[in-house]
């Protein structure tokens, strides 16, 4: 075996870059693995980067190792895949037209059409309980 040298080391923020993507809720990690999905982004990546993906809805987490990537595509490996637990959707006001639900970091909790999933809460709660209560108050609203 060869000796190693000083050149063939670097610090990794010179060799390569780190991503955070935040696909919508709903994004499987089979969606994220296909190639072609990337077209819209493929050219701001590069082989050699990394990605570490939460959806919108926090489902999972991964992290990907671009392989290869031109101007329509990114092939990327897998290095880990955890699914994580998801804030639960079912509902604990009783509706059927209408659900509370998490909408991931951003926009937090919601209540929403379940045919559809149309947004009807006019703001996002930091809490289920704070969307629920919304509900309760303006349900009458919601159905006339």
């Amino acid at each position: 075996m060869s000796q190693f040298f000083e050149r063939q080391i670097q610090l990794s923020e010179l060799a390569y870059r780190s991503f955070r993507f935040t696909p919508p809720a709903g994004t499987t990690i089979s969606d994220i693995l296909n190639p072609t999905n990337w077209v819209m982004i493929a050219r701001s990546i590069t082989p050699f980067d990394l990605i570490d993906v939460v959806p919108e809805d926090g489902s999972f987490y991964a992290r990907l190792f671009v392989l290869d990537s031109d101007k329509l595509r990114v092939v990327l490996h897998l290095l880990e895949h955890v699914d994580l637990l998801v804030r639960p959707k079912a509902e604990t006001v009783a509706s059927d037209l209408y659900e509370v639900t998490f909408s991931g970091p951003v926009a937090k909790w919601r209540v929403v059409k379940k045919e559809g999933g149309a947004v009807v809460s006019p703001e996002s709660f930091q809490t289920r309980a704070d969307a629920e209560e919304w509900f309760k108050d303006n349900s009458r609203d919601l159905v006339a």
